[in-house]
């Protein structure tokens, strides 16, 4: 049914360990171009987010948003990694 609603699932290759303590790793090396970046913008201007599940249980996240700069007296693009 999830195709049906619009969502697709995929396995994020995530390595997850439960009560083990485990070292700070990278989970991702991506180089943003001028294409991707562009993507993530409009990801950001439409309040993209995103669903994680884990043993069934799910967590949302945004994208990013967009915050005040209050020392530059603007609005600024983020993007949550």
């Amino acid at each position: 049914g999830e195709v049906l609603e619009g969502n697709e699932l995929r396995n994020s290759g995530f390595k997850l360990h439960f009560a083990t303590n485990v070292e700070r790793e990278d989970v991702c090396d991506m180089t943003l171009d001028k294409e991707t970046a562009a993507e993530f913008e409009l990801a950001v201007d439409r309040q993209y987010w995103y669903e994680l599940v884990m043993d069934d249980l799910p967590m949302w996240g945004m994208v990013g948003e967009v915050l005040r700069d209050d020392a530059h007296g603007r609005m600024e693009k983020h993007i949550f990694t």
